[in-house]
């Protein structure tokens, strides 16, 4: 999952990026439901591909779905989402993603 989310996304493009995401979490989604629970690392794979391609609001939702299973985060998790934030243009999601964090 974390390699075939990084091989895909082109730098640059991120108008086809956002689907690597979606296309991503799906994976996770499919995971679930064969009753294969993800980890910390499958979160964090989803939220990396999110992240690098400027999605914050989903970086943020998948890792509240992390929280909502009760998994811990890690400093990897962490830093994704906020990579996510600091690549918005809107500085006032900016200010406040300390919070949602």
């Amino acid at each position: 999952l974390n390699a075939w989310s990084k091989s895909t996304l082109q730098r640059g493009d991120n108008s086809n990026n956002w689907s690597i995401g979606r296309r991503a979490e799906s994976w996770l989604r499919r995971m679930e439901n064969d009753h294969v629970l993800p980890d910390v690392v499958s979160y964090a794979s989803i939220i990396n591909a999110y992240s690098r391609c400027s999605s914050p609001n989903d970086a943020q939702r998948v890792l509240n779905g992390l929280l909502a299973k009760n998994l811990q985060p890690n400093v990897i998790v962490y830093t994704s989402v906020m990579s996510a934030w600091v690549r918005t243009s809107d500085n006032l999601q900016l200010a406040e993603a300390p919070e949602r964090v």
